[in-house]
């Protein structure tokens, strides 16, 4: 039999045959590498995704994290290949859904949804988080994924969740994570400022960043205005 890196993209689908794991773990490798570096053209890249919707199942739990490694920051992933990946145990989607720029928010919010956990923390931790996303998030009910999406200051969160949490979960870990959120809009740092007063040694002034608001007139436009 020729070596993996030798089959044609043709051959991609019977090499998943073999009953050796390894075989099909160097076949998800190559296959993905080809696809991620784009040189395949449309029809074996048809070919290269149902190998992937296959490798999705496979019964060897290498095989599928060695897949999912790959295929982490592959643009325009199929949805039916994407979200197997992010809904397989922890070790094989948290790196995924960390990184995955193919899982749209209707993804995201099926996976916090359905998936407790480290699979909310990963969704928490993306370098970008929609506003429907971060709201969806804040609302969960458990005690590390809200000051986590806070962190972030990729996570855009609307003041609407802001003033839901200072009413609903007014905990010390929630207060200090939006006392440390950039430009926080002035409503919400007025009544952050409210609570804190009633409960010092919550979290102090010195850590809270300045309410958001317009930028001053320039020098040069205050002095025309004179």
């Amino acid at each position: 039999m020729a070596k993996i890196d030798e089959l044609p993209p043709e051959a991609f689908l019977a090499s998943l045959e073999e009953a050796n794991w390894t075989a099909r773990a160097k076949c998800a490798e190559r296959v993905a590498a080809l696809y991620c570096q784009d040189k395949l053209d449309a029809v074996e890249r048809g070919l290269a995704e149902e190998t992937f919707r296959l490798l999705c199942y496979d019964g060897e739990i290498v095989v599928r994290r060695l897949l999912a490694e790959c295929l982490k920051r592959a643009p325009d992933l199929p949805r039916d290949i994407a979200l197997p990946i992010a809904t397989d145990k922890s070790e094989i989607a948290v790196p995924f859904i960390e990184d995955s720029p193919s899982l749209a928010d209707r993804d995201l919010l099926t996976i916090l949804r359905d998936h407790p956990g480290p699979h909310r923390l990963a969704i928490a931790g993306r370098r970008q988080v929609s506003e429907q996303v971060s709201d969806a998030l804040c609302r969960c009910d458990d005690d590390m994924t809200a000051p986590m999406i806070l962190a972030n200051h990729g996570a855009a969160v609307s003041p609407g969740t802001l003033h839901w949490l200072l009413d609903q979960r007014p905990e010390r870990t929630i207060l200090e994570a939006i006392a440390r959120r950039r430009l926080l809009p002035p409503a919400v740092g007025d009544r952050l400022r409210l609570v804190l007063m009633d409960r010092p040694g919550e979290a102090t002034y010195a850590t809270m960043p300045p309410a958001a608001s317009p930028a001053a007139p320039s020098p040069q436009l205050a002095a025309g205005a004179l």
